[in-house]
């Protein structure tokens, strides 16, 4: 993994610390062991213009104006100065990885059929399937990296998605890792 940096303890835990390359200086994100499902935590680097152009894809709309904005409307983001602020802790106190899903999507078409001049039916149905990321945490930290030029970053999702995204977001002949391997007992 080209951003670890090494396991290191803060505070009470144990975590990976990972060193992100930005327009802003080298800045700090970290993911830490807990007591269950390290196993089923994966951390996946992603290339940050491939994220963003399968978090646009997300069909709910969720965080659509950050999926969609540019550098100038990241930074008027109401809480882009709070990550602002976080990334300055340095390396003796990172930041979490945002956590995501890597979905399919599944969009259903009609198929209709011209009856006569005036009239149509729907005789069935087309399905169209697409790969989509969703955060459950960790917005306004993505749009802090992408701001400041951050190329490419570690995220945090389940291991059944993470071949998923590595595939299609993570860098190229990179690999995914669980907590349990980056951050053993």
């Amino acid at each position: 993994m080209q951003t670890f940096d090494s396991v290191v303890q803060l505070f009470s835990s144990t975590v990976a610390r990972f060193r992100i390359a930005t327009q802003a200086g080298d800045v700090y994100m970290c993911a830490g062991r807990t007591n269950y499902l390290n196993e089923e935590r994966a951390v996946v680097e992603v290339d940050t213009g491939r994220l963003f152009a399968l978090w646009r894809a997300e069909p709910n709309g969720l965080h659509a104006a950050q999926a969609h904005g540019h550098e100038r409307t990241w930074r008027r983001d109401d809480k882009f100065q709070h990550a602002e602020e976080g990334f300055q802790g340095g390396k003796d106190n990172p930041v979490p990885l945002a956590d995501i899903s890597c979905q399919i999507g599944r969009r259903r078409h009609p198929i209709i059929q011209k009856k006569w001049l005036l009239f149509e039916r729907t005789v069935g149905w087309n399905e169209h399937r697409f790969p989509y990321v969703a955060f459950t945490n960790g917005v306004t930290r993505t749009i802090w990296l992408a701001a400041n030029g951050a190329k490419y970053f570690p995220v945090e999702c389940h291991v059944r998605e993470a071949d998923r995204l590595q595939e299609l977001a993570g860098l190229p002949g990179g690999g995914w890792k669980t907590l349990d391997v980056l951050v053993p007992r």
